[in-house]
C-alpha cells in the first residue's frame, strides 16, 4: 500500500507555527515517498478591489452645465436644444436651501444642501449614492421617496414628480390620454366567451368643479337618489345603480356611492367598496354598472347601492338613498341514487332518489332506464321521472319484479339520474336492481372486446361480443359497467336487452356516451360480462373505452372603463364559466395608443388560470415616465455658497454640455488615472474611499466622471483614463497632493473559498481540484465552478463542500 507524507493544516497530530505536519510512515520503505501540502476549504469574505492614483484639487468655484432635456426640451431652431425659460437670482447671491437659480424648458434649478454635486441623469433603476441622495433631499422636503437606499424604484420617481409638480415642471402630469385594449385570444384548452375585450383609458380623471353656492340667488345643490335596473339577478351578469339628480347640474358632478349587501366583494367587478360616478354637465342622470361573477357554491345574497354624504358639500343626499338587488342562488342539488340489490320474481324493492340540499321548489328528476330487464315483461314500468317535494331531500322509486313460467338468466334494471334542470347528476349516479332468473340446458362461452380505444363524448362506443358456438335460440347477456365514466352523466346503456340472435356467434353492442357540458377529465368506460347460470364468462371478460371530454371552459373578460391616472394601475379580471381540472394559459393581446415600457408596464400576454379555479386578473400598470432627474434639478451646496455668475439669459438656446452659471463655495476633488485594465472595472457613480499617500487622513467620495478614451502623457507617453472623484469631506491636504482611490468592485460574503495553487485545470480545460481521504490516504480528481479572487483564495461555488481537504502540491520526497 502506498504511503503518504502530508503537510497540512488539517490533521491536528503535530501542531507547529500554525502549521500541522503528519506523517506516515511505510514500516520497510527506504525509498522516495510523496509528500502533500494540503489545505481545507473554508468560508470567508472575498472582496475585488481597484487601487489607482489621483492628484487632489480645491477649488472655490465650480461650474454647472447643461445636461439636456432628454428629448423634452423646446426650441425654435434645434430639436436637440434647450432654452432658457425664466431666471431667478442676480449674481453674488447667496444659496438658500429651496432657493430657484434658472430654469431651462420649464425646469427649474433649485438649491439644497447635500454632500456632493449630482452628475448624471437619474430613472427607475438606477444604483448609487447619488440616489441616495436624492431620496434624502426628497424626504427631508416632505415628500416619500421610499427607503433611504440607494435604488431608484417606482416610488422613488412618484415622490420625484410630486416635487416636480409644486415646482411647475413639464411632464410632471398627464398631458394626452391613452388607450388601452386588452383582449383575450383563442389558445388551448379554453374557448372565447361573450365578452373577449375590455379597455381603459391612461389619464386625468374628469375635473371637480364646484357649482356657485354664494351671493343673492344661489343655485340650489342637486340632490342625488338612486335605484336598480333589476331586483333579482342571475349570477354571470351586468346589473347597474342609476343615479339621479332633481336638477341639472352645472359642472362635472362626482357622486359617491358605497356598495355592500351580503355579496362578497370578491363576487363583484368592481370590488373596491366605494365607487365614484359622474354627471356631465348640464346632465341628471349616470349609471354604475357591476358584474357579478359566476360562484357556484353561494346562497341567494344582496348587493346595495348607496349614496353617500359629499364632504366637499357639491351635493345632497335625496331619497331613495339605498337600492337592493337580489343575487339569485347558483348551488343546486346533486342527485344520488341508491338501493342496488337482488330480488326473486314477483317481488318488489325501492329505489331511493336523494338531494343533497332541499330544493326551495318542488324539483322534477329525470331518471335513466337500462339493463337487460324489460319494462312490463320482468318489471312493472314506472315513470321516466320522479318528483323531490320542496323542503324534502329524497323521493323513491318502487321496482315490483313480475313471474314468468320461461327459463330466463338473470335480468338487471339500472335506475340512474338523467340530466335535468334545477339539480347535478352526482355520485353514485345509479342503483341496479337484479331479478333472478333459471338456467337453459346450453351454456356458451362469451368474451367481450372494443372496437373503439377512444371515442369523443356523445359518440357512441362499440363493443364486440362473441360466443365460442352458435345456438339455437337467442341468448340473453347481462353487461356489468365500471370505470370512472358515470352513468347518465358520461353515458347510458344500451337500450333493451343485450341479446345474441340464435344462429349467430358475434353482436355488436352500442353504448351512447353523452356530452354532458361539464369541464372534466377524459373518463373510462368499462364494459364486462356479467355471470350467468346461462352461459360461462370467458376470456377477455371485460373491455375499457376512453371518453374525450371536448367541453372547454368559456373565457371572458371585464374590468376596465374608467380613468387611470399616471403611475396608477387597474386590473381587468378574465372570468371562466366553470373550473377547469387543470391550469390554462390564456393568452391576451394588449393594444391601444398606449406603448408598453413608455405608457404601461410591459406584459406578458399570458396569465395562468389555476386549476378549480374561475377568476384571475390582469394587472395593467401605467408609467409616468414623463418624470426623471437632471443633475440641473437639485444644485448641491454644502453650506455657504453664492450663486458666482450667471453665464446665459433668458431666451437663450442652450445645446446640451452648455455651462448655465457658477457656484462659488468651497469644493474637493480628485482627478484619477486609471491603467486600461483597471478602467473596465470602474463606472460612474460607484463609491470610493480616497486617502492622502503617506497619511492616515481618508474621507468617501463617489465617481462623478470617466473617460472613455485614454490621455497620453506627453513626456512618459504612458496612456492613462482620467476620472473625477467627488470627495465627501476634507483631507487636510494641499492643492496638488497626491492620493490613492480605492474602490471596492465586487464584495462575496461568507463563501467557501480555496487557496488558488488548488484549482488545476485537467486535459478538457475544466476546472478541477484533488480531494484526500486521509482515513484511507485515496486522491480523488473533482470538477469545480469557481468565482471571484482575492490574494491568494479563490472561491469555489460548486463541487466541493466546507472542510473538504485539497491537495495544494504534490512532491517525492526522498
Amino acid at each position: 500500500m502506498r504511503k503518504w507524507i502530508i503537510i497540512g493544516v488539517v490533521v491536528a497530530l503535530v501542531v507547529v507555527g500554525g502549521i500541522v505536519v503528519a506523517s506516515a510512515q511505510s514500516g520497510s520503505d527506504s525509498g522516495a515517498k510523496p509528500v502533500l501540502i494540503t489545505d481545507v476549504a473554508v468560508v470567508r469574505d472575498l472582496t475585488d478591489e481597484v487601487t489607482v492614483p489621483g492628484t487632489l484639487e480645491r477649488a472655490e468655484q465650480r461650474t454647472v452645465s447643461w445636461l439636456g432635456g432628454g428629448g423634452g426640451g423646446q426650441s425654435a431652431t434645434s430639436a436637440s436644444a434647450s432654452v432658457v425659460s425664466a431666471e431667478y437670482l442676480d449674481d453674488g447671491a447667496p444659496l438658500n436651501p429651496g432657493d430657484r437659480i434658472l430654469a431651462v424648458d420649464g425646469r427649474a434649478s433649485v438649491a439644497f444642501p447635500g454632500l456632493f454635486p449630482f452628475f448624471r441623469k437619474l430613472d427607475v433603476g438606477a444604483e448609487g449614492l447619488d440616489v441616495q441622495q436624492l431620496k434624502t433631499i426628497l424626504a427631508a422636503d416632505g415628500f416619500q421617496p421610499g427607503p433611504a437606499d440607494t435604488r431608484y424604484t417606482e416610488q422613488t420617481r412618484f415622490a420625484l414628480s410630486q416635487w416636480q409638480a409644486a415646482r411647475g415642471y413639464p411632464g410632471s402630469t398627464p398631458s394626452t390620454s391613452q388607450t388601452v385594449n386588452v383582449a383575450l385570444q383563442q389558445g388551448a384548452g379554453y374557448e372565447l366567451g361573450p365578452q373577449t375585450s375590455a379597455g381603459l383609458t391612461i389619464g386625468p380623471p374628469p375635473a371637480r368643479k364646484a357649482a356657485a353656492r354664494t351671493g343673492v340667488g344661489a343655485q340650489a345643490l342637486p340632490e342625488i337618489s338612486i335605484g336598480a335596473s333589476t331586483t333579482s339577478t342571475a349570477r354571470g351578469a351586468f346589473v347597474s345603480f342609476n343615479l339621479v339628480s332633481d336638477i341639472p347640474v352645472l359642472a362635472d358632478l362626482t357622486v359617491t356611492v358605497a356598495l355592500g349587501g351580503t355579496l362578497a366583494s370578491g363576487d363583484r367587478i368592481p370590488a373596491a367598496a366605494t365607487q365614484t360616478v359622474t354627471i356631465p354637465t348640464g346632465g341628471t342622470t349616470a349609471t354604475l354598472q357591476v358584474f357579478i361573477l359566476p360562484n357556484a357554491s353561494a346562497p341567494a345574497q344582496t348587493l346595495t347601492g348607496t349614496v353617500q354624504a359629499d364632504p366637499g358639500n357639491l351635493y345632497t343626499v335625496g331619497t331613495p338613498s339605498v337600492a337592493s338587488i337580489t343575487v339569485q342562488s347558483s348551488v343546486t342539488p346533486t342527485i344520488t341514487v341508491s338501493g342496488t340489490t337482488t330480488i326473486q320474481p314477483g317481488q318488489s324493492t325501492v329505489v331511493t332518489i336523494a338531494a343533497s340540499s332541499a330544493p326551495t321548489d318542488d324539483l322534477l328528476v329525470n331518471l335513466s332506464v337500462g339493463g337487460s330487464a324489460q319494462a312490463d315483461v320482468d318489471y312493472v314500468a314506472f315513470p321516466p321521472n320522479v318528483v323531490i317535494p320542496a323542503g324534502q331531500t329524497s323521493a323513491t322509486v318502487t321496482v315490483q319484479a313480475k313471474t314468468s313460467s320461461t327459463i330466463k338468466p338473470d335480468r338487471f334494471l339500472i335506475v340512474g339520474v338523467a340530466q335535468g334542470s334545477g339539480y347535478t347528476p352526482g355520485g353514485p349516479g345509479s342503483a341496479t336492481v337484479t331479478i333472478q332468473g333459471s338456467a337453459g340446458s346450453v351454456v356458451p362461452v362469451v368474451t367481450i372486446g372494443a372496437s373503439n380505444l377512444r371515442v369523443n363524448a356523445g359518440t357512441p362506443a362499440q363493443f364486440g361480443i362473441s360466443l365460442d358456438r352458435p345456438l339455437t335460440q337467442p341468448l340473453e347477456l347481462t353487461l356489468a359497467y365500471g370505470g370512472d365514466a358515470v352513468m347518465g352523466s358520461d353515458y347510458n346503456p344500451p337500450p333493451g336487452i343485450v341479446t345474441v340472435p340464435a344462429n349467430q356467434t358475434s353482436l355488436t353492442v352500442a353504448m351512447p356516451t353523452l356530452n354532458n357540458g361539464l369541464v372534466q377529465p377524459d373518463t373510462t368506460l368499462v364494459v364486462a360480462i356479467a355471470p350467468q347460470s346461462t352461459y360461462v364468462v370467458g376470456n377477455p371478460s371485460a373491455a375499457s373505452t376512453v371518453i374525450v371530454n371536448q367541453t372547454k371552459p368559456k373565457i371572458s373578460i371585464y374590468g376596465g372603463g374608467a380613468n387611470v391616472s399616471l403611475g396608477g394601475g387597474v386590473a381587468f379580471t378574465v372570468v371562466a364559466d366553470q373550473p377547469s381540472y387543470k391550469d390554462i394559459s390564456i393568452q391576451y393581446t394588449v393594444t391601444g395608443t398606449a406603448q408598453q415600457g413608455k405608457d404601461i408596464q410591459p406584459v406578458t400576454g399570458s396569465v395562468i388560470l389555476p386549476a378549480g379555479s374561475t377568476q384571475v386578473s390582469i394587472p395593467i400598470l401605467t408609467l409616468n415616465t414623463n418624470v426623471y432627474f437632471l443633475p440641473t434639478d437639485i444644485i448641491v451646496t454644502t453650506g455657504g455658497g453664492r450663486l458666482g455668475q450667471l453665464l446665459v439669459k433668458e431666451g437663450d438656446v442652450v445645446p446640451a454640455g452648455t455651462p448655465l452659471f457658477t457656484i462659488t463655495e468651497p469644493n474637493i476633488a480628485v482627478t484619477l488615472n486609471a491603467s486600461a485594465a483597471d478602467r473596465t472595472k470602474l463606472k460612474v457613480g460607484q463609491t470610493a474611499t480616497v486617502q492622502v499617500q503617506g497619511g492616515a487622513s481618508s474621507a468617501p467620495g463617489v465617481i462623478t466622471e470617466l473617460d472613455d478614451f485614454p490621455t497620453t502623457d506627453p513626456e512618459t507617453r504612458q496612456q492613462t483614463f482620467k476620472g473625477k472623484v467627488q470627495v465627501q469631506g476634507d483631507l487636510g491636504a494641499a492643492d496638488g497632493t497626491p492620493v490613492t482611490v480605492n474602490v471596492v468592485v465586487q464584495e462575496r460574503k461568507g463563501v467557501l473559498t480555496v487557496p488558488i495553487a488548488a484549482v488545476k485545470q485537467n486535459g478538457s480545460g475544466v476546472d478541477v481540484i484533488r480531494l484526500i481521504d486521509l482515513e484511507t490516504g485515496k486522491t480523488r480528481e473533482v470538477e469545480v465552478e469557481t468565482g471571484l479572487t482575492e490574494g491568494s483564495y479563490i472561491e469555489v461555488k460548486k463541487g466541493i463542500a466546507v472542510n473538504d481537504v485539497v491537495v495544494i502540491e504534490l512532491e517525492e520526497k526522498s
